[in-house]
């Protein structure tokens, strides 16, 4: 494949309305990895250059041409194959290119980068020429495994709450937050899937996944922390921590509504959805659960 490129330099050309594909690249630039002029955002090419990074894949992947032999790769191959360059083909970048560590990379590349819009959205909704094709196998790709891991972190705050304030075992900790953090969710997307169409259901559906994910980290230091801590200091940790998590999504979704193109009172629905779980909770809790303790 040719390119309009006069320059013998590989030049990579990036998706330049993704938030994270931009801050991936200024990384390189400061890493050394990549020199400024081997750097090119999608709107910045020549119509020759455009049609050549689309016939490329550029709509799914970063791409890299070579203008010298015409040579064009995409994906964590791409990557690879500039960053080797640049760097007299490091021993890492030699293990990057092993088998094994070549197909992982691939593999988890392409997972993040197919849903880089749902990663880190743009400011504002946009349709451009780097739209990445939407699936539901790769917003799946992306989604069970973020809410799987944000529901053991939930359990295993809930467990070290309840062991360290006496309310019960570490197991009934874990069983009353995975209540409390889930019911909500759980209305959220039957809304979804009963209200939205696609593709907008199967995005709202993995920027939920996200969000509960991001939430689910905050918790983490103050569930740590309140294993060290009498029972009273842990109370107030426990509290901040889930105010903090809370706050910090609640600034996520309004972005994520935002970028997804639906109404405002998705965003509310979500700030009620929330705390219902975890009244929902508490409610089982001291009707059910103390009784049958």
């Amino acid at each position: 494949m040719t390119t309009a490129v006069n320059k013998t330099e590989k030049m990579l050309v990036y998706d330049g309305d993704c938030p994270m594909c931009t801050s991936t690249v200024a990384f390189m630039l400061r890493a050394k990895l990549l020199r400024p002029e081997q750097a090119r955002a999608n709107y910045d090419l020549s119509p020759a250059e455009l049609e050549s990074a689309r016939a490329a894949g550029i709509r799914n992947q970063l791409v890299v041409f070579d203008p010298e032999t015409g040579e064009t790769r995409s994906g964590a191959d791409a990557l690879r194959w500039i960053v080797a360059d640049n760097t007299n083909n490091h021993v890492l970048v030699r293990v990057w290119g092993l088998p094994g560590f070549r197909n992982l990379l691939r593999w988890g590349y392409e997972n993040i980068s197919y849903n880089r819009r749902i990663i880190s959205p743009p400011r504002q909704r946009i349709v451009c020429d780097c739209e990445p094709d939407v699936t539901l196998a790769r917003r799946l790709s992306l989604a069970i495994p973020l809410v799987a891991i944000a529901a053991g972190l939930a359990a295993a705050f809930g467990a070290a709450l309840f062991h360290r304030w006496s309310f019960g075992d570490p197991l009934s900790g874990a069983i009353l937050m995975e209540v409390a953090t889930g019911s909500g969710w759980l209305a959220l997307a039957l809304a979804t899937f009963v209200s939205l169409r696609s593709p907008e259901r199967v995005d709202y559906l993995a920027h939920l996944a996200v969000t509960m994910f991001v939430g689910a980290i905050v918790l983490v230091p103050g569930g740590l922390l309140a294993l060290f801590l009498s029972p009273t200091a842990a109370l107030a940790i426990g509290g901040l921590s889930a105010l903090a998590s809370f706050a910090l999504m609640f600034l996520m979704q309004g972005r994520r509504v935002k970028a997804v193109g639906i109404s405002g009172r998705w965003l509310w629905g979500w700030v009620v959805a929330v705390p219902l779980g975890f009244a929902l909770a508490v409610y089982i809790y001291d009707h059910f659960w103390r009784a049958l303790g």
